[in-house]
């Protein structure tokens, strides 16, 4: 369901969603579901895409728990997000840490 709900508003408000896994699989499953997004396979060591490219990074179901170097992703995940802007991730354990942007 939150895939449809994601999907629509961020039409609504004009972004695009892009996405990134290693399982080309798991980027099949997302394509039928979010066919408006830009989805890629690759890793979050190194993100195809420009300094400063997103308002908003949302990391969902433990992301960085399945990274070789989480410190490298992290940093990444900084490089492409705009400054000022904020950020989203669940952890495993069932917790989760939002930032309210970076200066």
């Amino acid at each position: 369901m939150w895939h449809r709900i994601s999907d629509g508003y961020s039409r609504r408000v004009g972004y695009r969603p892009h996405g990134i896994d290693l399982s080309a699989a798991s980027l099949a499953v997302a394509r039928g579901r979010q066919p408006a997004s830009r989805l890629v396979r690759g890793d979050l060591g190194g993100l195809p895409y420009g300094a400063a490219s997103f308002d908003a990074v949302v990391c969902a179901g433990s992301t960085l728990s399945f990274v070789d170097e989480p410190g490298r992703a992290v940093a990444e995940i900084a490089r492409v997000m705009r400054r000022g802007r904020g950020s989203s991730w669940s952890m495993s354990g069932g917790g989760a840490w939002t930032s309210p942007g970076r200066s």
